[in-house]
C-alpha cells in the first residue's frame, strides 16, 4: 500500500511539467575501492634485486578514493520521462598500501583521467526537480606507483597506461532560479587498469594491471543555460 503511494505522488508530480536539460556541471566525491586484484610481470635488469616472474593477487588496505568531475548533460525530460545524455572528463585519486610481488606495505597511489559518455533516462518531478539514471563508460590514462630496488636503494616510479570502466550513474538535481542546478550523484563503476614502467636505477621493466569497483557519491554543481 505504502509503495503504491509512493510511486503514485512520483509520477503525479511528473506530470505537472517538462524539463529542459542542457547543463555543465562540476563534481567533487568520495568513492570507496572493493573487490580489488592485481597481476603483474616483473623482468630482472642486470642490477636487479628480485628475479624475473609473474603474480597476482586480491585486495589491498586503507584505500581511498576521490573524484573530480567535468560534465555536459543533455535532455528532453516530458512528462513520464524521456532520454538524457552526458559526455565530459572525469580523474580519480586512490591510494592503498602494495601487496604487490616483493615489495608489499609500500605506499601506492593511482591517478586516472578519462573521457566518459552516459546515456540513459531522466524523470522530471515537478518544473525544477528531476532524477537520473544513467549506465556510463570511461576511457583513458593510469598513473601508478611501481618499486623495483638493487638490495641497496628502493626505487618508486610512475608507470603509466590505460584506463577503462563501465558502471551506472544516479542522480537528484534541482534547478534554482532557472539557471543554478545543485546535485547529488552516486553509483558505481568496474575500473580496469594497464600500466608498464621501467627502472633506471636496475634497469629491469615491470607490467601489470590492477581490477577494482567504485562506489560512492558527489555534490554537483553547475549551470543550465
Amino acid at each position: 500500500m505504502h509503495s503504491r503511494l509512493f510511486l503514485l505522488l512520483i509520477f503525479s508530480a511528473a506530470a505537472q511539467g517538462a524539463i529542459e536539460v542542457s547543463d555543465i556541471r562540476m563534481g567533487l566525491g568520495g568513492y570507496g575501492v572493493s573487490q580489488a586484484s592485481w597481476s603483474e610481470s616483473y623482468s630482472a635488469g642486470p642490477w636487479s634485486n628480485s628475479d624475473s616472474g609473474n603474480d597476482s593477487g586480491t585486495g589491498w588496505d586503507g584505500s581511498v578514493c576521490g573524484a573530480f568531475s567535468l560534465i555536459y548533460t543533455k535532455g528532453h525530460l516530458p512528462y513520464g520521462g524521456g532520454f538524457i545524455w552526458a559526455a565530459g572528463f572525469e580523474s580519480t585519486f586512490e591510494s592503498h598500501r602494495s601487496t604487490i610481488m616483493d615489495f608489499p606495505d609500500q605506499p601506492v597511489n593511482t591517478d586516472t583521467f578519462a573521457l566518459v559518455g552516459r546515456a540513459g533516462f531522466g524523470l522530471p518531478i515537478g518544473p525544477r526537480v528531476h532524477l537520473e539514471c544513467m549506465p556510463e563508460v570511461h576511457f583513458g590514462g593510469m598513473v601508478t606507483d611501481v618499486y623495483d630496488s638493487d638490495g641497496l636503494v628502493l626505487e618508486r616510479r610512475s608507470a603509466s597506461g590505460s584506463y577503462g570502466a563501465i558502471g551506472l550513474h544516479l542522480g537528484g538535481y534541482v534547478t534554482v532560479d532557472h539557471h543554478l542546478v545543485l546535485g547529488i550523484a552516486g553509483g558505481f563503476r568496474r575500473v580496469a587498469g594497464h600500466y608498464s614502467a621501467n627502472f633506471v636505477s636496475t634497469g629491469g621493466y615491470d607490467e601489470g594491471a590492477l581490477y577494482y569497483t567504485q562506489w560512492g557519491g558527489q555534490f554537483e554543481i553547475g549551470i543550465r543555460f
